[in-house]
C-alpha cells in the first residue's frame, strides 16, 4: 500500500473516531479540523510527534493556528471558502484533539519513509480533511436577517426561500409549522417527524394534528394532497392545507376542483405561522422579537431531534437572538 492511500486510511479513521458536534452530526466541532490541519502543516518541516511541541508556551493555544495559516493550506487544496473566521485560537478542547491525531500519524509510521514520502503523506492527510470541510459547508444552516419593524410573515417568508433555494423548504416548512404549534398550544402534544417520513408509513392523517383538525403543509400542492384532504373530511375529521403564499391561489384552485374548497381551509404558511407569532406579541413590536426568537428556537430543536440534514438549521439573526450560555454561544473555531 502506498504511502499516500495508507495516509488517508489512517486519517478517516481518526476523523470517523472524533466526536460529533450537536451544530454538525455527525460531523465532528470544526475547530478540531482546523486544528489538525495546521499540525500537519508543521509536521512537513518539523516532524515531532511530541503533543507538547505543539502548543504556545503559555499552553493555551494550538501553535501556528490562525486564520490565515488555515486558509493557506486549504487554498492549497483547491478551497478558497473561509472555513473558522476567527481561527481557533482560543479553543483549548483542541489539545485532547491534536494528541490524538499525533497518535495516528504515529501509526502511520511515517518516521519509516523518506522525507518526500512523509511530505506526501501528510499531504494526503491534508487533502481528506479538506474534503470534510466541504462537508461542512454543504451543511451551513439558514441564514435570514431580521428587521423588527417588517411583520413576522416576512421573516417567515425569507426563511422559505433560503430554504428553496437550498431544496429544503418541504421540511422547513413542516417544522416551521410544528414549531408554530408546539409554541401556540404548550400544553398539547405536537408530533415531531423527518420531514422524509410520508403519512402513510407513519398512519398519520397529516403532518400534524390538533383536536378535530388535521394539518397538510407542502410546497407544491397538488390534487393527491387534496384528496388526503377529502379523506380527513369523509374519516370526520377537518382539514387545514397550509401552502406558500405564491401557490395560495393554486391549491384553492386544487381544492375547488376537487369540490371541497369550502369544507377546508387552505391558507399560506407565511401567515398561519407569521399572524399567530403577532397575536401572541399582542402586536407589540418588542415582544414580537421574543416570539420569534423562541419561535426559531423551538424549530432548532425540533430539527435536531428527529433530523440528520443539520444545513436544515436556522442561524439565529443578531437582532433576534436571545441570551444563551457560553456553550451556545461560542463557535468551536
Amino acid at each position: 500500500m502506498s504511502v499516500e492511500v495508507e495516509s488517508r486510511k489512517v486519517i478517516a479513521e481518526w476523523f470517523g473516531k472524533l466526536e460529533p458536534d450537536r451544530r454538525y452530526k455527525p460531523l465532528p466541532p470544526r475547530g478540531a479540523v482546523a486544528a489538525a490541519i495546521v499540525v500537519l502543516e508543521i509536521l512537513k518541516a518539523r516532524f515531532d510527534l511530541d503533543p507538547n511541541a505543539h502548543v504556545t508556551k503559555k499552553k493555551g493555544q494550538i501553535a501556528g493556528m490562525g486564520k490565515g495559516a488555515i486558509q493557506k493550506v486549504l487554498a492549497a487544496h483547491g478551497e478558497k471558502r473561509t472555513f473558522l473566521k476567527e481561527g481557533g485560537r482560543t479553543n483549548r478542547g483542541n489539545h485532547a484533539i491534536v494528541a490524538s491525531l499525533l497518535e495516528a500519524v504515529t501509526g502511520a509510521r511515517l518516521d519509516r519513509v523518506t522525507d518526500a514520502e512523509r511530505v506526501t503523506g501528510l499531504h494526503a492527510m491534508q487533502a481528506y480533511l479538506t474534503e470534510r470541510v466541504n462537508d461542512y459547508f454543504q451543511q451551513e444552516r439558514i441564514k435570514v436577517e431580521f428587521n423588527p419593524t417588517s411583520p413576522a410573515r416576512t421573516f417567515i417568508a425569507n426563511i422559505l426561500v433560503v430554504a428553496e433555494k437550498k431544496s429544503r423548504a418541504d421540511y422547513v416548512a413542516q417544522h416551521l409549522v410544528g414549531a408554530k404549534l408546539a409554541q401556540r398550544f404548550p400544553d398539547a402534544t405536537i408530533t415531531n417527524f423527518a420531514g422524509s417520513a410520508a403519512d402513510e408509513q407513519s398512519g398519520r392523517v397529516g403532518d400534524f394534528q390538533i383536536g378535530d383538525a388535521a394539518f397538510h403543509v407542502t410546497i407544491s400542492p397538488t390534487s393527491e394532497i387534496c384528496a388526503k384532504c377529502g379523506a380527513n373530511l369523509k374519516a370526520g375529521t377537518s382539514a387545514v392545507l397550509l401552502v406558500p403564499d405564491g401557490r395560495l391561489a393554486a391549491a384553492r384552485e386544487l381544492a375547488r376542483q376537487q369540490g371541497i374548497l369550502d369544507r377546508i381551509m387552505v391558507e399560506s404558511i407565511e401567515s398561519f405561522v407569521g399572524q399567530n407569532m403577532a397575536e401572541l406579541s399582542e402586536f407589540r413590536r418588542d415582544r414580537l422579537r421574543d416570539e420569534l426568537a423562541q419561535l426559531v428556537a423551538e424549530y432548532n430543536r425540533r430539527v435536531e431531534e428527529v433530523e440528520t440534514d443539520m444545513s436544515l438549521l436556522i442561524d439565529v439573526p443578531p437582532a433576534l437572538e436571545l441570551a444563551e450560555d457560553d456553550e451556545e454561544e461560542a463557535e468551536e473555531e
